[in-house]
């Protein structure tokens, strides 16, 4: 155990206010974290650093005896050559989006202004829509996000649409969740702008992945199917052979509370329509 002793009442306050900072004891300590401290605060150690500040010992000062390798080891050959804009790389790393970051640091500090920046934006015009919805959990414990590919709003802004997600899913993927997916109605017009879809697979890849435990997809069809298996191999071979397709809404129950999905009700039409077609024979799948 550790004992913090303060001889005044006011440091003791001020210590009890900054500590769930540097060391959160939930995940809601660690949000509020991420929102109150500034990116960089330092290394390991909590030591401020920058490192085009680091000294550097120039080939030029080494004795004449000494080795290749030993100068090798003691500069770091771009920066003694003076070789490079340090100015413009450091503006660089600061604006970089996930998918251009070098690093998986610099990857990371992306989503941090990524999820800063949310927390200041107006969402309501976004939760009208409800393209994305967590309607609970399911019997397992794991929460459940639902996606309606019909309802995504393509036209609208790749990066208002990245910030609007990353506010929606963040408090959701830190434990185990499922997504389900109502392809039902998708067209052209609901596609996500490929930067958008690169920007998000990086984000899935650096944070999302480890916690998504099951895909449920209704209603796929053959070139969704296809272009799944195409993706999603790649991704995760467990998580692509978990995945569940599911070409009508009762196949899910066994799964997962229907009723608790609140599934839109132009998917429900649709399905009606996928049964009647079943009843007379037509069955598509």
């Amino acid at each position: 155990a550790v004992v913090l002793v303060e001889e005044t009442a006011e440091d003791m306050a001020l210590l009890q206010s900054l500590t769930p900072l540097y060391f959160p004891r939930s995940l809601r300590e660690e949000r509020e974290a991420i929102t109150a401290l500034p990116e960089e605060v330092g290394n390991a150690l909590g030591e401020t650093e920058v490192a085009e500040r680091k000294i550097r010992i120039s080939k030029l000062a080494l004795r004449q005896d000494d080795s290749e390798e030993s100068a090798e080891a003691l500069t770091d050959g771009a920066f003694a050559m003076a070789d490079g804009d340090f100015d413009a790389e450091a503006v660089r790393r600061l604006a970089c989006n996930m998918s251009d970051a070098c690093t998986p640091s610099e990857a990371e500090r992306a989503y941090v202004r990524y999820f800063k920046r949310a927390e200041n934006e107006d969402f309501r015009e976004f939760d009208s829509l409800r393209f994305v919805y967590v309607p609970g959990k399911d019997d397992q414990g794991r929460s459940i996000v639902v996606f309606s590919c019909a309802l995504f709003p393509g036209h609208a802004s790749a990066d208002q649409l990245l910030l609007y997600l990353v506010r929606k899913l963040d408090p959701v993927v830190r434990q185990k969740y499922v997504i389900v997916l109502l392809y039902a109605g998708m067209n052209p017009d609901a596609i996500p702008p490929i930067e958008l879809l690169r920007e998000l697979y990086q984000i899935f890849e650096l944070v999302y992945r480890n916690c998504l435990d099951q895909m449920f997809v209704l209603h796929p069809s053959v070139v969704f199917k296809a272009l799944f298996t195409i993706a999603w191999a790649a991704v995760s071979t467990q998580l692509y052979r978990d995945t569940v397709y599911a070409h009508y809404i009762d196949e899910l129950q066994p799964y997962l509370d229907v009723d608790q999905l609140r599934v839109p009700e132009y998917v429900v039409a649709y399905d009606r329509d996928l049964q009647a077609q079943r009843g007379k024979g037509w069955d598509l799948f």
